[in-house]
């Protein structure tokens, strides 16, 4: 009977290099098909952020438009610039652009009565106050985050090209119409969402300019 060849048994079997070889491609095996799960995850998780983003600024402009939709006069004053609020005269007509807007509407809460609702942003959030017919605050909300500021450092959110009509009581300058625009940022990849909505005050007893 033959004896075992002890050299060749004990040659049988994987080297320490072979080893590293093969462990090596694993590795990067593995390490690959994690950057394609992670991207997949990361990608999936922006389109739902941006998904809910949208919502969100739809909703936001919805409900700012309806209540300028109901707007019955001003508190806002368009003859000089405050705060964020500017008018600017160096052209044909006086333009406002703003971050901030006082008025009186007609609200859910009060259909009859047209109270004082106020819309501002501050920082990079748009916020909204209703009042009481009996002038105390109903409460803040905070409608929207995130809004970008592009070419400055506030939002501008309404603007009106010309301070076409004049108030009613004050014979102050008002506009008939306003663009509002919400700008959010998206954050990944670093683009931006936008929408705007022009406005016309169709409750406000100022004489529309002819076309």
């Amino acid at each position: 009977m033959p004896t075992p060849d002890r050299g060749a048994r004990a040659e049988s079997g994987f080297t320490i290099a072979e080893l590293m070889v093969t462990s090596a491609i694993l590795l990067l095996i593995v390490a690959a098909a994690l950057s394609i799960l992670v991207a997949g995850l990361r990608s999936a998780g922006f389109s739902s952020r941006r998904g809910q983003t949208q919502d969100d600024v739809r909703l936001a402009m919805d409900r700012l438009t309806k209540d300028m939709r109901q707007l019955t006069g001003f508190t806002t004053s368009f003859a000089s610039s405050s705060g964020c609020n500017v008018v600017n005269t160096s052209g044909s007509g006086d333009s406002w652009t703003g971050c901030d807007l006082d008025f009186e509407a007609y609200t859910v809460a009060n259909p009859d009565t047209p109270v004082r609702v106020h819309w501002w942003a501050a920082g990079n959030t748009l916020y909204r106050e209703e009042f009481r017919p009996d002038g105390s605050s109903a409460g803040t909300a905070t409608v929207l985050r995130d809004l970008t500021t592009p070419g400055g450092s506030v939002p501008t959110v309404f603007a009106c090209d010309v301070l076409q009509g004049s108030d009613a009581a004050t014979g102050a300058p008002v506009p008939w119409q306003m663009t509002v625009t919400l700008t959010i940022d998206l954050s990944d990849p670093g683009t931006t969402y936008s929408v705007q909505s022009k406005v016309q005050m169709r409750n406000l007893q100022i004489p529309r300019p002819p076309p």
